[in-house]
Formats: structure tokens, sequence, C-alpha cells
């Protein structure tokens, strides 16, 4: 039997305040660290809630009451030492039945909803989902069509359901009843609260310890057959780069639309890159994660295309399907701690990013299972050393999950919000397409409006 080498990585330190203290305040904990000392960047928050009219009978005005109140009293408790303010505005549309159904009666409310949206452009939408009432598929077409309608006019919007979060406000009502408010320091409305911020533009937290790469890249794309007038039936290849800098802090989304055919991929990838890297005009590493299965000929051009701006280039993929289990005899229920790696080969290592955690005290939810990491391609040392270094760096990059105080993500957070955007478009139509992004050049794509490409958090 094989005896594989590894050990277990030091705990991940975020950090908060910057405008402050600079990077001093660090902690492992999330939720402790927004708390005590306050964001990295804190952004005042502005949010339109809006309630369609024919739900009222189901969404009661208390409840809509305790759940504004509630969003406003969390982002206030780490915002209000920083002298930002967070506003909450209800408005009533009629319905939102134009957005799932193409010939509509209704266009009169559609239009009414893009106007309030227009003329809150700098707010997030918040909007709910009633699913135990319209259905679950009737609820992610109002939702994907929701995001649709807020790109092309340059807002951001973000849903709830009765299903988990009314749930949660239901009962609270008893409190307020009995005027026994409070914060309810609830993961659901916590984590609700945490999404609103990052997409109003604020930074919960950063990284403590910088990257070992100046730019952090992750690649992921999605495949969709569509039916073009003129040549029929084609598979067209939707891509998305997000681009993180060495503190672990969003910078750009990029996309591109393609032929599925590696050329095109290939054309597509080294022109989008070179747009990336041209704006930085710096020097340095760069750590390109991908899913999918890539061709040499493309490695050896993307890598190229960087090492000829002035960068080392690590390429990685890493796959986060099932190939093994870890388990702890050190721990009670056997569960591997977070950042226990194990390196199979001098191109290829485990690691276990959603395990035990002492700091802070998580449990994960069953077995973690760990990611597989096949280092591609390095430039800049043996593939040994390359391989410890992009073992750290993903790890590190697993704990910019934005959207939860508990619990990192088991992709890092550059290809884990590449691999959803790159699925959002395969739902999107190709109208809905052309009117939010921006064609550049002939592949390369970015959202048209500013205010989008600054806060990319929008699904």
């Amino acid at each position: 039997m094989k005896c594989l080498v590894g050990g277990v990585l030091e705990p991940i330190l975020l950090s908060f305040r910057s405008s402050l203290y600079s990077r001093e305040q660090a902690t492992v904990d999330p939720f402790y660290g927004l708390r005590t000392y306050g964001p990295y960047k804190p952004v005042n928050v502005e949010i339109k809630h809006i309630i369609p009219r024919d739900w009222l009978g189901y969404l009661k005005e208390n409840i809509l009451d305790i759940l504004e109140n509630q969003i406003e009293n969390i982002l206030s408790s780490f915002l209000d030492p920083a002298g930002k303010r967070v506003t909450i505005h209800r408005e009533y549309v009629g319905t939102l039945k134009p957005l799932i159904e193409k010939s509509s009666s209704d266009n009169n409310c559609l239009e009414d909803l893009k106007e309030i949206i227009k003329e809150n452009k700098d707010a997030v939408i918040l909007f709910p989902l009633p699913i135990n009432i319209i259905g679950k598929a009737v609820a992610d077409r109002i939702y994907s069509r929701m995001k649709a309608l807020g790109l092309s006019i340059g807002s951001i919007s973000q849903a709830y359901s009765d299903v988990r979060t009314l749930n949660v406000i239901t009962k609270l009502v008893k409190q307020y009843i009995q005027g026994r408010a409070r914060i309810a320091f609830n993961a659901i409305l916590l984590n609700l609260s945490l999404n609103i911020f990052a997409k109003a533009g604020g930074i919960p937290w950063a990284l403590y310890n910088e990257s070992s790469y100046r730019v952090v890249i992750g690649l992921s794309w999605s495949l969709k057959r569509e039916t073009e007038a003129t040549t029929g039936p084609t598979m067209k290849c939707y891509g998305v780069v997000h681009t993180f800098s060495n503190i672990g802090v969003w910078e750009s989304l990029n996309a591109f639309v393609s032929q599925s055919s590696d050329r095109s991929i290939k054309e597509a990838l080294k022109e989008t890159l070179s747009e990336i890297l041209d704006i930085r005009h710096s020097s340095g590493g760069v750590l390109i994660m991908l899913r999918e299965h890539i061709g040499r000929s493309i490695i050896r051009d993307i890598a190229r295309e960087c090492e000829q701006k002035g960068y080392f280039v690590d390429i990685v993929r890493i796959s986060d399907a099932l190939p093994a289990r870890f388990y702890s005899i050190k721990i009670p229920d056997r569960t591997a701690p977070r950042g226990l790696y194990a390196i199979i080969s001098k191109k290829e290592a485990f690691l276990v990013t959603t395990g035990y955690s002492l700091r802070p005290k998580i449990r994960p939810m069953g077995v973690p299972v760990p990611i597989l990491i096949n280092l591609l391609y390095t430039s800049n040392s043996g593939w040994k050393d390359s391989l410890l270094r992009v073992i750290q760096n993903i790890y590190s990059l697993t704990a910019m999950n934005w959207r939860t105080f508990w619990g990192a993500l088991r992709l890092p957070a550059p290809l884990h919000y590449s691999k959803l955007v790159s699925k959002f478009f395969t739902i999107l139509t190709s109208e809905d397409i052309k009117r939010s992004f921006a064609k550049i050049g002939d592949y390369l794509h970015r959202p048209k409006n500013e205010s989008i490409r600054n806060r990319p958090w929008f699904l």
C-alpha cells in the first residue's frame, strides 16, 4: 500500500476594517470578525423591496415588516460603527407574470417594474419567491428572468423564499407581539443580509496573508445547443472568467461566447486573458484554475500569453467529483480536518476544504469529500514546490465566500462563482445575453452597465 505524503494547513486568517487599521485586524471566524471589527470595505446599503400585489393575500404585512426590520438591524450592527447607513423602501407592483409569459396581456406591469428598477439602480432589488403558491419551476423562471432584466437595465437583485426565509420570520412574530423583538442571529437571515451587503458593493472580508500570485483567475464554461437561422443547430461555449486580487478580493468579470471547438475556445481564452493582464501593468504570478478538461495546445497558448506579459503562471484543473474519502482517528466522529492535504504525485494532490474545524467550531454535514488538484502547467519552479504553492492558495480562496458566514466552499471562490455564472448563461436566452453584455473584440463580453461591472455578485 502506498503511503501518501501530506499534512494539515494552518487555519485561514481573514482581514477586516481596512480603513482604520490597514490589515491588522484578523480572525479565522468571519461572523466574529464582521461583528467585532466591521467589514473590510463598508458601503451604504439601499434596498428596494418589491412586492407583487397578487401575492398580498399570502405575504402578510406584519411578516414583511419584521423581515425588513431584521435585515436593517443586522446590517446596521456592523455598518453603524463605520458611519454607513441602511435604508429599505417597499414598493408594490401589479404582478411578475409578464416575466414568465412570452405573450402577456399585462405588459404594462412589466414596464412599471422596469421603471421602478431604473429609478433605483444603486439599490439592491429585494423580491420574494413564494414557492408554496407558485411552484418551484415558476419560481426558477421568475428568478432567472429577474436577473436578466436587472442585467439589461443595470441593477442587481436578491430573492428570498417562503420555504426558508419567511418560515424563520414567522417564528419571530410572537416575540414582536410580546415586545421582545431583537436581532435574530439566525443563519438564514444573516446570510441573506450578507448577500445584500456584497451586492451593494461592500467587501465583507479579505485574506490577511497575501497570495503568492498577483492575479488569480477562475475559469469555467458550459455548453448550450442553439439554433441559428442560417446554420441550424450549433453547440456554443459560454465561458466565464472571475479575476481576484492577491488578497482574495474580486476584481473583474469577463465572459466569452464561442463555438465549442478547441480552436475557438483557445482564441477566446487568449483574447480574454490578454485583456485582463493588459489593464494591470504589473508582474508577478498568475494562477489559472479551471474545472473542464482542456487540450495541451490550449494550455501552452494561454501560458505563453501570460509569460509574454512578464508573469509566471501555474495552471490547475480542480475536480469536485468523488475521488476519495479521508478520515481522522484523532477526532471522535472520524471527520477529516479542514486543510488536510495528501500529495499523490508531483502533479496531483487531494485537499479537504469543508471538514472539521476547531476555529471557528464548525462541524461538516456528513463526511467531507476532498477536491482533486491536478497541476497542468508551471513556469516558476519545480513541480513539487509549485504544487505546494497551489494547494495553499486554493485552500485560502475557499474562505472568500461572501454568501455565508458558516463553512468554506469546496471549490475556491473564483472557480465556484465562474461555475455558477457559466451555468446561468445557459438559462438566459440569446436575446437576454445580447441586451445585457457588450461584445468587445471577436469573443470578449462584459456586462454593459458600469454598476454591474463594479458589483458582480448578481446571482
